[in-house]
């Protein structure tokens, strides 16, 4: 399936409780830019949709980043983890564990 016809059907990466869900209009008057969950220390990331790894690091206050290109132009952007399981480069399948969240992250 392309991710263009997926909206509304790609799995959490990590279970946990949804503080913000995509446009939601934050405490702070802002507009949120994505979906940020609540979750335990350590639990196991999953890729959410199929992609090219095009991004895999640190990132200022987000702990380790992983941005994966999903293809028609989309790009999966997964923060506040403390391992990267992927690499650079690398195809995921959806499913697949690329992670493993760090501590008091959202």
């Amino acid at each position: 399936m392309a991710f263009t016809q997926a909206k509304g059907l790609l799995p959490k990466p990590v279970s946990g409780v949804e503080l913000a869900t995509f446009d939601q209009k934050m405490a702070t008057g802002e507009i949120s830019q994505g979906l940020s969950i609540a979750t335990r220390s350590n639990s196991r990331v999953l890729s959410p949709s199929d992609g090219w790894v095009i991004y895999a690091g640190p990132f200022r206050s987000y702990g380790q980043l992983l941005i994966v290109n999903a293809g028609d132009g989309y790009h999966v952007v997964l923060a506040g983890m403390d391992r990267i399981n992927v690499e650079l480069g690398q195809f995921v399948l959806a499913g697949e564990p690329v992670g493993i969240m760090g501590e008091n992250r959202v």
